[in-house]
């Protein structure tokens, strides 16, 4: 029930503070990187404040056979893959720019912003839907426990992430000790 929470806050979690920033700074000029990565945020979050609701709220109104969150939470796990490999893949774009009305602009960067965006639409329509899972399935009395373990799952990847990080950062030092 709870661990969609998990891949989903991952993802995010890792995406938004750690990998963003650093592409923006490959793709555009090191004197423009905030003002690049600020159009990606403003405009995903954007895409999120309208998405994941209406996607709760189609999924409230659902009547598929499959159940009413399924095909929703299936449908946009799916295409949050598909986008976080056009996101991985933004890098081959480097060096292509764009002739015309958006000279400078590269074409890296684009890609990226439109990786972004379907990834915001992706992971809301299947996030919406999520939401509604423990009013639907958990009884009343234990609502308050389902709750607490959502948190948890949310609260956990920002913990795998600083550990992987810590720990990265050791392993790096213990690789410069071992050559020296």
């Amino acid at each position: 029930l709870n661990l969609f929470w998990f891949g989903s806050n991952l993802a995010t979690g890792t995406l938004t503070p750690l990998l963003l920033p650093y592409l923006v700074a490959l793709f555009v000029p090191v004197e423009q990187k905030n003002t690049y990565f600020s159009y990606i945020r403003v405009s995903s979050l954007a895409v999120a404040m309208f998405v994941q609701p209406a996607a709760g709220m189609l999924s409230d109104r659902s009547t598929s056979p499959m159940g009413r969150r399924r095909p929703y939470m299936l449908g946009g796990m799916a295409a949050t893959l598909l986008c976080l490999g056009v996101i991985g893949i933004s890098p081959l774009f480097m060096g292509s720019t764009l002739k015309g009305p958006l000279p400078g602009i590269l074409v890296a960067y684009l890609v990226l912003w439109a990786g972004v965006m379907l990834f915001q639409f992706s992971n809301n329509v299947a996030s919406g839907s999520a939401l509604g899972l423990i009013p639907d399935l958990v009884p009343n009395d234990q609502r308050g426990v389902a709750s607490g373990v959502k948190a948890l799952m949310e609260f956990l990847p920002a913990l795998v992430i600083a550990i992987g990080i810590l720990g990265s950062g050791w392993l790096v030092d213990q690789e410069w000790a071992t050559l020296y």
